[in-house]
Formats: C-alpha cells, sequence, structure tokens
C-alpha cells in the first residue's frame, strides 16, 4: 500500500535527519540537570517536602511537523520514611504522531552517612500512542495494513532508577521503557538507557562551577553530552549563600550545540530557558530549538533534618 504524507518534501527531511542525526529517537529534556527527575525516578531532593515542575520544548523551529513535547511532573517527599512519591506526565506530537505517557513512582532514599545517599526508584506508566488520520492521504484506507500502520496503542511501562549523591556529587543511572525489550513495545516505545555524573566545586567566591557527562543508550544509537556550568550566588543572612542564577553551555556528540540559563526568581520558584543548534542537515531548515521549565519548590516546616 502506498501512502502520502502531506508535505512529503519536509517528511522526507525529517526522516533522514532522524536516522543520520540521531535526532528524536527517544523523548529527551534538556534541563534534566536541574530536574533529574525528568529521567530519573531515582531522584530526590530532600531540601524540599514538594517540587512541581512544567517544561516545554519546541524542536527544530520553523521544520513542518517538527517535534514538539510538553512535561509535568510533581514529587513529594517524606522525610520521616526517606521515601518519595511522584508523577510525571509527558506530551509528544511528531507530524501526524501523538505520543502520551502518565506514569507515578516510589523512590526510598538511603542514608549511608552525614554525606552521602543512594537513591532508588521505580515507576509504571501506561502510554498511548495515536495517530492525526486527517494528515494522512492512502490511496486505500480500507487496506487492513493501513489499520495495523496507524492504529491507536495503549501500552503499560516501567522504568527505573539509582543515583548515588552527595551535596557536590552525583552518579546516576536510569532505565526508561523497560518493556521495550519485548516484541510490541520496541518500535512504540524504545528501550533507553542513561548514565550521568556531576560535580559542583563548592567555594567561598560568588561563582561556582559544576561539571556534568552523561551518554544515552537506545538500541544501536548512543550519544555523549558533556555540560559546563556557571552558578551564582547571592550572601544571605548569616554569611549564608545561595544560588541566584546560572549560565552553562553543552555540547552532543555530534552535531549539537548549545547553552542554558536559568535563575531563582525567589526561595521557592525558578525559571530556566535552554537553546539546542544542530549542525547536521537540519540547520538549512531550522534556526535550532528551544526548551522553557518553570520549577516552585514548596519548604519543609522546621526543623528540617536534610543533610543535603
Amino acid at each position: 500500500m502506498m501512502i502520502v504524507i502531506k508535505e512529503i518534501i519536509i517528511t522526507t527531511v525529517l526522516t533522514f535527519v532522524y536516522a543520520v542525526a540521531w535526532s528524536q529517537s527517544y523523548i529527551r529534556p534538556d534541563h534534566y540537570w536541574e530536574n533529574p527527575y525528568l529521567v530519573s525516578p531515582a531522584y530526590i531532593n530532600n531540601q524540599y517536602i514538594g517540587i512541581i515542575s512544567a517544561a516545554t520544548r519546541l524542536q527544530w523551529i520553523n521544520v513542518a511537523g517538527a517535534p514538539k513535547t510538553m512535561w509535568l511532573t510533581g514529587a513529594y517527599y517524606l522525610e520521616e520514611q526517606h521515601m518519595q512519591v511522584g508523577a510525571r506526565i509527558i506530551q509528544d506530537k511528531i507530524g501526524y504522531m501523538n505520543t502520551s505517557s502518565v506514569s507515578l513512582s516510589y523512590s526510598y532514599a538511603a542514608i549511608l552517612d552525614e554525606n552521602w545517599r543512594l537513591d532508588m526508584g521505580l515507576a509504571g506508566s501506561w502510554q498511548s500512542i495515536n495517530y492525526d488520520q486527517s494528515k494522512i492521504v492512502a490511496d486505500n484506507s480500507t487496506d487492513p495494513s493501513f489499520a495495523d500502520d496507524f492504529n491507536n496503542r495503549n501500552k503499560l511501562n516501567a522504568d527505573i532508577g539509582i543515583e548515588l549523591t552527595s551535596n557536590k556529587f552525583k552518579l546516576g543511572m536510569a532505565g526508561q521503557n523497560l518493556f521495550g525489550l519485548w516484541s510490541g513495545y520496541s518500535g512504540i516505545f524504545p528501550q533507553t538507557w542513561l548514565f550521568y555524573s556531576s560535580y559542583r566545586w563548592f567555594t567561598e567566591n560568588m561563582v561556582d562551577c559544576q561539571l556534568g557527562i552523561s551518554q544515552y543508550f537506545c538500541g544501536k544509537w548512543s550519544q555523549n553530552e558533556l555540560s559546563v556550568m556557571a552558578v551564582f550566588k547571592k550572601n544571605e543572612r548569616d554569611n549564608v549563600q545561595s544560588d541566584k542564577f546560572y549560565a552553562g553551555l553543552f555540547y552532543r556528540h555530534r552535531y549539537e550545540l548549545g547553552a542554558t540559563l536559568g535563575m531563582n526568581i525567589n526561595s521557592q520558584l525558578s525559571l530556566c530557558y535552554s537553546y539546542t543548534y544542530n549542525n547536521s542537515a537540519i540547520k538549512y531548515n531550522s534556526v535550532g530549538s528551544h526548551q522553557l521549565m518553570l520549577t516552585y519548590r514548596i519548604k519543609p516546616k522546621p526543623p528540617c533534618h536534610c543533610n543535603f
């Protein structure tokens, strides 16, 4: 059966870029350093009893049918039990294809000593994929293969994560879409693995430096990332310093360069923005990608027994 997609030239370019530029093989946020819960159910910030975050990403501006993604996350930390419950919603649109994911997670913080903590998390998710058939023109839409290829589908899935963390250092692993190992899942919600590490140099100066490295695996595809960030601080009462805003750069092998800016509007609300430039063939049709994230943090009632 032959299927003719509207704006076939643009769609062909997108298909080529997907294969060559290693781009939207999976849903990937830019701001996972600021909110690792976007990618890992293990992430716990025990300095707050609750964190709510909303993010949106517009990829490949000016390209018809380019990916558009939205995230909404929320987590609640139970200090006495050293555990966290959370939820994450993802909505992704690429051309005539829409995917959705709703997940619930449970995390536990194992306190190793006064400086180190081991966080472990597990999430179960309900995922769906559907197609806007008004954008698809077929010679024979009654052909059984048409229904098989563009039929709406729902699946259950699972994520896992583990993090070794201190106030300076973080080393983590996250597995997404674990059911992608089985037939019927891999082509819809592919299994991915993320390994990441970051280190922040705390100083008495007004600027700290943070370095992050990560590597994604999705089937035979992989991508490395290196990021560096400058964190600008301000002096509070009793000579206590707090983060005010930050600026960073990141590089993804081998086509993407990006910049990140963020600021704490107040002690609970923060806003961050990132821009990504893709140096593959897509650069002739797009001016880049943009992502914006807003985060609200709920402070615990004193006394707070969080160690970091």
